[in-house]
């Protein structure tokens, strides 16, 4: 495997917790400390699995993992010591960003009762971007699966790893799926791609290096907010009583040129803006599709970029909406750059 030499450690791991009431929703954080080489990144996504099946899956039979999700993981090997037991190392085959990619891994801990494992990679393709790297994960019957990273990168030049986030969350989704459909006889039937989804939701979280104020600023100014990743914006009509307007935005869009024309609402106020789409590419997979951005002042002098997606998706083949996840994790930390960069 590449990445050999020492310049990254990873540690994963994952804590499962049963909640009572399941609803559809995924949520990403990304938070960012003052330095621009360290960073958090959190996924949560909603299974309908128990959580000791999923626990076992992912603890005790990882080798099961690929039969599960064999588009992201391609294999997983025991190369020393027992499945599910401390100091073991593993080594993983996976797709990441369209590339094949290796990982190896020891178990450094194993809790049954709190459901947690714990894996440190020892090799592999991320050491050569990442100096330290920690994943934490959660869920529970009709359960939360959570999968918390904390990252040092090596220099500056490299990317910030949010599209880890979309891979991590089809992953568990694949997973998922594939506990529903092998279920024990004695499991109660579940209907998991049968009937219309219905309204879902996610949320994504990013720590932006600014005052709110400043930040939320570049949205009230309609032309203000543009990046590189936003080719183009105009103002099909602007109605400055309702402090709304109709953008029509061409985007880029996971490496393809796509269009919007969305409603936008601004809540002074609240330091809240709505994007409510009314045409374009994203509506031909969702019935409805909106997003609405908070911005949330704390007390040291940055601000909390609360992203929630609202859609609803045409038929129950379609994706959740993890493409432009990714895309607006991008797009805050662009405009975050060029915005400091104009200071």
């Amino acid at each position: 495997p590449r990445g050999c030499h020492s310049v990254y450690k990873l540690e994963t791991g994952y804590e499962l917790l049963s909640i009572s009431k399941l609803s559809k929703h995924f949520r990403w954080q990304i938070n960012m400390t003052q330095s621009s080489l360290l960073g958090e990144l959190e996924v949560e996504v909603e299974i309908k699995s128990p959580a000791e099946k999923f626990y076992h899956m992912y603890a005790g039979r990882p080798h099961h993992v690929a039969k599960s999700t064999p588009r992201n993981v391609q294999a997983c090997d025991l190369h020393d010591g027992e499945w599910g037991e401390v100091g073991s190392i593993i080594f993983w085959n996976y797709v990441h960003d369209g590339q094949a990619r290796v990982a190896k891994e020891r178990i450094e801990v194993v809790e049954p009762e709190k459901k947690i494992v714990k894996f440190r990679v020892l090799e592999g393709d991320l050491m050569e971007e990442f100096k330290s790297f920690v994943t934490p994960k959660q869920g529970g019957n009709g359960s939360i699966v959570k999968w918390h990273f904390e990252y040092e990168k090596i220099d500056e030049n490299i990317s910030h790893p949010e599209t880890l986030l979309p891979f991590f969350a089809d992953m568990i989704k694949e997973i998922d799926e594939h506990l529903l459909q092998h279920k024990s006889h004695c499991d109660k039937p579940v209907k998991y791609c049968g009937a219309m989804a219905g309204i879902e939701t996610l949320d994504l979280e990013i720590q932006v290096n600014m005052p709110a104020d400043r930040f939320f600023n570049s949205f009230k100014n309609k032309k203000g907010s543009f990046t590189d990743k936003t080719e183009a914006v105009s103002i099909y009509h602007d109605d400055t009583n309702y402090n709304s307007s109709i953008q029509i935005w061409n985007l880029i869009v996971d490496g393809k040129m796509e269009q919007i024309k969305e409603k936008t609402e601004v809540d002074e106020e609240n330091m809240s803006v709505s994007f409510l789409a009314m045409e374009g590419d994203v509506l031909e997979q969702y019935k409805s599709y909106k997003i609405t951005l908070d911005v949330v002042p704390r007390d040291d002098g940055v601000c909390i970029a609360k992203w929630k997606w609202e859609y609803e998706k045409l038929n129950v083949d379609v994706p959740p909406p993890t493409k432009y996840i990714a895309f607006v994790a991008d797009y805050t930390r662009e405009l975050e750059t060029r915005l400091l960069s104009e200071s």
